[in-house]
C-alpha cells in the first residue's frame, strides 16, 4: 500500500477552514437572548424608572401586635403619569411637576379601640411612611397633604374614621437596577408603621426584559456548527479511504 502524504495537508487545511468558517460566524449569535419584539430590552446594569402594572393596592398588615389597627378597606393608588385614573378633586389645586414628583393616594380607615390612635393613623400622624424600591433601598415621602374632610362613623360605640391623603416622593429615587437576578417581577413597597406595627401596599413593576448572554450549550447555533463538523468529518474520512 502506497500512501500519498501530499494529498492530507490540503485536506487538513480544507477542514480547519470550513471550522473556522462554521464557528467564527456563530459566535457572533451567541451572545445575547433575542427578543421576541414585545417586550423591552435592555443591558444588565441599566436604572429603571419604576412603573405600576396597576395604579391601585390594598393595605395589608405585614408585623406587630395590631393587625386590625388599619380596617381592610384601607388603600393606596399613584396618582398622575402612573395612572389613568385622574387627580382626586380634594387636591385639584395641588400643581406639582409630573417629571419630578410622583404622588400616592391613600384613603386609610380605621375603628381601632385607642381612639386617639385611630384618629392620628388615618392622617398619618405619628405613623413612619416610606416606599421600598425593589433594590431596598427606602424613600421617604417629601410632603404629606391631608384632605381637609375626616370622615367619622359609629358602628356600635366605636367612632371609625377615615380620612385620605397625599404623599409626594421624588420622583428620581423611584427607579431599580437590574441585573440577571433581579430581571424577574419587580416590586415596590409603600410601608407604614404605627404603633410598633407595620402595613404595606404592594405594587409590581413593568418590568424590561434583560439582555442576559446565552450560554454556548443553550444556543441553537451550536447543534447546528456540531452537525455540521460531523458531517465534514465523516466526509473526510471517506475522502481519505480513497488514498488507504
Amino acid at each position: 500500500m502506497i500512501r500519498m502524504p501530499g494529498l492530507y495537508k490540503p485536506r487538513r487545511v480544507v477542514m480547519v477552514l470550513v471550522m473556522g468558517a462554521l464557528v467564527f460566524p456563530g459566535c457572533g449569535t451567541l451572545r445575547a437572548r433575542p427578543s421576541t419584539g414585545d417586550e423591552t430590552v435592555i443591558s444588565p446594569g441599566t436604572r429603571v424608572p419604576f412603573s405600576p402594572v396597576q395604579a391601585g393596592a390594598p393595605l395589608q398588615w405585614e408585623s406587630g401586635p395590631y393587625p386590625a389597627l388599619f380596617s381592610p378597606e384601607s388603600w393606596a393608588a399613584w396618582a398622575g403619569p402612573e395612572s389613568d385614573a385622574p387627580s382626586p378633586e380634594w387636591a385639584a389645586a395641588l400643581t406639582l411637576p409630573g417629571d419630578r414628583f410622583a404622588v400616592l393616594e391613600c384613603r386609610l380607615k380605621s375603628g381601632f379601640a385607642d381612639q386617639s390612635i385611630a384618629y392620628d393613623a388615618v392622617g398619618l400622624r405619628g405613623v413612619d411612611v416610606w416606599l421600598e424600591t425593589p433594590d431596598g433601598r427606602q424613600v421617604f415621602p417629601v410632603q404629606v397633604i391631608r384632605d381637609g374632610r375626616l370622615d367619622e362613623q359609629f358602628v356600635g360605640a366605636l367612632r371609625v374614621f377615615t380620612r385620605r391623603c397625599l404623599l409626594v416622593f421624588p420622583r428620581e429615587e423611584l427607579y431599580f437596577v437590574v441585573d440577571r437576578e433581579t430581571a424577574a417581577v419587580q416590586e415596590m413597597r409603600l410601608c407604614l408603621r404605627v404603633a410598633q406595627t407595620v402595613f404595606s401596599c404592594r405594587w409590581p413593576a413593568q418590568t424590561p426584559l434583560v439582555n442576559t448572554p446565552l450560554s454556548i450549550h443553550e444556543h441553537p447555533a451550536t447543534q447546528a456548527v456540531r452537525e455540521e463538523l460531523r458531517r465534514v468529518w465523516d466526509k473526510s474520512k471517506e475522502v481519505s479511504h480513497q488514498f488507504d
